[in-house]
């Protein structure tokens, strides 16, 4: 799986075709790349989203401070021994029955 976005592969894909066009064929390059050939020649028409506009716009701001996102979180991992070692028997009782109740 991607790990860039849906629309982001496809802007990309699209790019890619754009610049071997000479190379390629349009419809060969959109069969081998899985790109619906409408898509592709609609794809110059359409404008940003204004989420991909403020994603971009971020990543610049991140890049230039230097920081990095978080993922997942963290464990913690703690060995486990016997229960006779974790919690002594204090006040040594027995459960254990004689006969039925």
């Amino acid at each position: 799986m991607s790990t860039m976005p849906r629309t982001g592969r496809v802007r990309a894909t699209c790019a890619f075709i754009k610049a071997h066009e000479k190379e390629h064929t349009t419809q060969a390059m959109c069969r081998l790349l899985e790109v619906a050939p409408n898509g592709h020649y609609q794809w110059p028409k359409q404008s940003l989203s204004d989420r991909a506009v403020e994603d971009a716009r971020l990543l610049r701001l991140m890049r230039e401070t230097d920081l990095r996102a978080l993922h997942g979180h963290r464990v913690r991992r703690q060995s486990v021994g016997k229960p006779s070692i974790l919690l002594p028997n204090l006040l040594q009782r027995q459960f254990t029955t004689t006969r039925p109740n």
